[in-house]
Parts: C-alpha cells; structure tokens; sequence
C-alpha cells in the first residue's frame, strides 16, 4: 500500500470520527478534503446535536460561529430542519435571539470521555439513592401523622357516643324525676292539706264570738 493511499485512508478515518462524535470545528480545523452539500449539512446538524447536549440554551451567536454562517436565516432554517428530523426538541427564541432546549439525539462516545460518563452517572446514582431515602423518610412521616389523626378521630368519636349516651339517659330520667318532684311539692304545701282548711274555719268561728 502506497504512502498515498495511507494517507487517503487515514482521512477516511479521521472524518468517520468526526462525523461519529465531532463537531463543524472540529473538521474546518482538520484540514480535510471538502465535503460534499449532503455532507457538510449532516455535520452541521450533528454539531447542533452535539451543542444541545451540553447547553439548555444556545446563543445564535455560539451557533453562527460553530457553524460558520453568517446568515441568521440560514441558521433559523437549519434549526427547524433538525426539530423536523428529530434531532432536537426545543424551540427558537427570535427575540433573545436563542435556542432553547428541551432534548436531543445522543452521539456517539469517545473511548476517552467513558470515565466521565461513569462518573456522572455514579453521582447521579448517589443523588437519587440520597433523595429515595429523603422520599422514604417523609412517607414514614406521614403514616405515622395519620394514623395519630385516626387514633385522635376514633378517641373523639368514642367519647362524643359516651356524652349522647349521658344525655339521652339524663332525657329519660327527667319526665320521672319532674313527677317525684311535683308530688313532694304537693304534701309540702299548707294550703292544700286538711290543716290549712281547718285553720281558716277556726278563725272565721271565733270572729262570730
């Protein structure tokens, strides 16, 4: 294999990487032969791709340059093109003259950023293991908050029963006790027993004396 054809391969190879997990920059920086259209649009797409996944909101500024556009209308259609496609969800902001972010397509990782991604990943893991128990503690919290709401509803109902329960034996008794009552209030009173009429008999005889 001759030197020129090493050489061919080895840019073969360089722009596969680029187009793996590169960017637009990465490739004007490289020096490579010229893309075709269809090409040099893929790898503008996959370089928004790319910004999309480190940054929620892109400047156009960031864009026109990672981009090298110089047109605002070129970049706005070019950004619309991937929202169609897929590669992208997220909407453009004309006035703050910005991308904004919701998600994007994942590009392919380099051997060397797999230590990174394992670490990002473990503190995630050790964020959400943190706030699962956070979750667990509060839920304890609350049953024990509502079963104490269930023992002072059942303590409160059982002794309201007890009060109606006083209450309608006091009702009960009440027609019963008011009959003793008024029979006492009978004997007890002067002008209704046998003496009291005897008593004004004998004062009317000795007024006729």
């Amino acid at each position: 294999m001759s030197s020129s054809e090493d050489e061919s391969i080895r840019q073969y190879f360089q722009l596969l990487e680029i187009f793996a997990y590169g960017t637009y920059t990465d490739y004007k920086e490289s020096g490579l032969p010229p893309l075709s259209e269809a090409q040099d649009l893929k790898l503008k797409q996959l370089t928004i791709a790319a910004l999309a996944a480190q940054k929620r909101t892109i400047p156009y500024s960031l864009l026109l340059d990672s981009l090298n556009i110089e047109n605002l209308r070129e970049l706005e259609d070019l950004i619309i093109e991937c929202i169609y496609q897929g590669l992208i969800e997220g909407k453009l902001d004309q006035e703050k003259q910005q991308l904004e972010i919701d998600c994007t397509i994942g590009r392919d990782v380099r051997i060397e950023d797999i230590d990174s991604m394992i670490n990002t990943l473990s503190t995630w893991k050790d964020k959400s293991q943190v706030l699962l128990e956070e979750i667990n503690l509060k839920i304890m919290h609350a049953q024990t908050e509502d079963e104490q709401i269930k023992s002072q509803k059942e303590a409160f109902e059982k002794n309201l029963e007890e009060k109606k329960g006083v209450i309608k034996t006091s009702l009960a008794e009440e027609p019963e006790q008011q009959m003793m009552m008024d029979q006492d209030f009978h004997f007890m009173d002067p002008s209704r027993g046998p003496r009291g009429r005897k008593g004004r008999k004998g004062r009317n005889k000795h007024r006729h004396m």
